[in-house]
């Protein structure tokens, strides 16, 4: 015997496996998220998400293949629910969910105006709760005019909160609906509001007069104080996007560069989150209350969390659905946008953490 111990090829095999199994990571410690493509409404061809609530319930819009119509949704539990239109309309546009599943957005409907470029149909807000699409009307108008937004009978709600406080637009100025009254705040150049969160905070986008040139930059309005929210670099152009329920904002800036770049707004601070490597624009398009933000990148889109961006294709499994776009996440970090499928087509996806 010379001391020396033989293992059976087949034994030592055996060894060399059960080691690396033992010793790779596991596939919640490679990929932090699952993907669920969400399909589109029956005989759809493109769909895309806006936004998420904290039940996980989705909403976004959905594109039928024959007639190019385009329709809200909602998605709930697996199953994709088609809102539909107002009476007589053609298409719906969901923008944003409460947490008891109140849904906002706007849609068209028949118009007794003539238009000479444009068919006689005018644009609503609507309020989609319990199974009925309610028309919130529009902001006072006689303006009969080709260019809907700014027509009397335009409005379009873009944000609302669980108290179901609505914001959006109506006759180029902020709009504001609560309890069945809808009132308009023209005040200060304020345009839109985007936003809205618990606190009624209200966040949307103002036109200041910078001199010889208009800029436009995102407002803030808390407890009865306008706040111009500047934008990055002190340049003319910034937008917002989201806000969370503690006051922070976030959206787009331009650069002195003349490039985009994503921003978080807090504590007086509008902050430059930067772009990936290899990318040169990005926007951020929506933050959680535990301060997490997505968004985009120029090809991909991005999870910002501690103060670094995260190219979020690296964190799901390699699939046959490319992401594109991030536009919502809730406090559980669930996470919707709209992708391409391999044979090219958009569809709304969900990203959902793995415990």
């Amino acid at each position: 015997m010379n001391g020396k111990t033989y293992i059976p090829f087949a034994l030592f095999l055996l060894v060399i496996i059960l080691a690396a199994v033992l010793t790779s990571p596991t596939f919640a410690d490679t990929y932090s998220y699952s993907l669920t493509d969400l399909g589109t409404l029956p005989g759809g061809i493109f769909s895309d998400a806006t936004g998420i609530n904290r039940n996980g319930q989705i909403v976004g819009n959905s594109i039928d293949a024959t007639t190019w119509q385009q329709h809200a949704f909602i998605y709930s539990n697996g199953v994709m629910t088609d809102l539909g239109t107002f009476p007589g309309g053609s298409y719906s546009h969901a923008a944003a969910i409460n947490s008891f599943g109140q849904v906002v957005g706007w849609g068209d409907l028949p118009s007794t105006e003539q238009h000479q470029f444009q068919p006689s149909m005018q644009t609503h807000a609507f309020l989609y709760t319990d199974g009925v699409m309610k028309d919130l009307g529009s902001l006072p108008g006689t303006d009969n005019t080709q260019f809907d937004f700014q027509n009397g009978n335009f409005s379009a709600a873009y944000a609302i909160n669980d108290a179901a406080v609505i914001v959006g637009s109506s006759r180029n100025q902020v709009m504001i609906y609560y309890n069945g009254i809808m009132r308009g705040m023209s005040a200060k150049g304020m345009l839109w509001a985007s936003g809205i969160n618990n606190l009624q905070q209200i966040i949307g986008q103002l036109q200041v007069n910078g001199g010889q040139v208009l800029a436009y930059h995102p407002f803030l309005l808390s407890n009865g104080v306008i706040q111009d929210l500047g934008a990055l670099d002190n340049t003319n152009f910034s937008y917002p996007m989201g806000i969370n329920d503690a006051g922070v904002v976030v959206g787009g800036s331009q650069t002195a560069s003349g490039r985009m770049r994503g921003f978080v707004y807090a504590n007086g601070v509008m902050k430059n989150i930067g772009t990936i490597e290899g990318q040169v624009g990005s926007i951020a398009s929506a933050i959680n209350n535990k301060g997490v933000v997505v968004g985009n990148c120029d090809e991909f889109p991005f999870i910002y969390k501690d103060g670094v961006m995260t190219d979020l294709r690296s964190v799901i499994a390699p699939v046959t659905f490319q992401l594109y776009s991030a536009t919502g996440i809730n406090d559980a970090g669930q996470i919707v946008g709209y992708g391409y499928t391999y044979n090219g087509q958009q569809h709304a996806f969900l990203l959902t953490p793995i415990s």
